[in-house]
């Protein structure tokens, strides 16, 4: 009788892992969220959103990321999707949203796209083993608010087979937020995310004075 309880519970926490698991791939950090505990400013060298994504597409399409060009959230807000699959370990994406400031209603609409990109890519497939999804998502707003300071302050994310690095960008200010952590679940990979993004800015970023 208690090997078979033992049975029971051994079976309910692999479901209750592989359901959790689903769920942080499709929402992100209602599932799991930890809190930075520090943010890394950077100063954006180019002026304007578009003078910076020029220069940024031109350098991820030369490390054979793709855009997907049916990937869209709504009129109010810019959106670009770009990804890159590595090998058998890695599903890279890049996400890059636009907007005059941020909104929580904003957040909401982005995620649940995301989340739906994710399962019509994966339709009934399970994510393999070996293989992780790796996000950058990357917040640029014309002018920043507490919603925005809040974002770049908190916003990490981590869990089996998913790991979240996020990025804000304010143009009012001309700086880069880079979310930080020190220690935790996946440390390592949100440091590889981090060192990632910085080779993909490339010269359109530099250290703040």
């Amino acid at each position: 009788m208690i090997v078979a309880l033992a049975k029971v519970d051994i079976i309910m926490f692999v479901v209750v892992g592989l359901v959790t698991v689903v769920l942080f791939i499709l929402w992100g950090t209602r599932v799991i969220k930890q809190k930075s505990t520090s943010v890394i400013r950077m100063t954006l060298v180019p002026e304007n959103y578009d003078d910076w994504i020029m220069q940024f597409k031109a350098i991820i399409f030369n490390c054979d990321y793709s855009i997907r060009n049916d990937f869209s959230i709504s009129d109010e807000i810019t959106s670009l999707l770009f990804i890159k699959l590595s090998g058998m370990s890695y599903f890279d994406c890049l996400l890059v949203i636009r907007v005059p400031e941020l909104s929580d209603s904003a957040i909401k609409t982005v995620t649940e796209k995301y989340s739906q990109f994710l399962r019509d890519y994966y339709g009934n497939e399970s994510i393999r083993a070996s293989e992780m999804v790796r996000l950058i998502s990357i917040v640029c707003v014309d002018h920043a608010n507490p919603i925005f300071d809040e974002f770049v302050n908190t916003n990490i994310g981590s869990w089996a087979k998913a790991v979240r690095l996020s990025v804000g960008i304010a143009f009012d200010r001309r700086i880069v937020y880079i979310a930080n952590q020190e220690g935790g679940f996946e440390a390592y990979q949100i440091k590889k995310l981090r060192k990632d993004f910085l080779e993909l800015m490339g010269e359109t970023i530099k250290p703040l004075v």
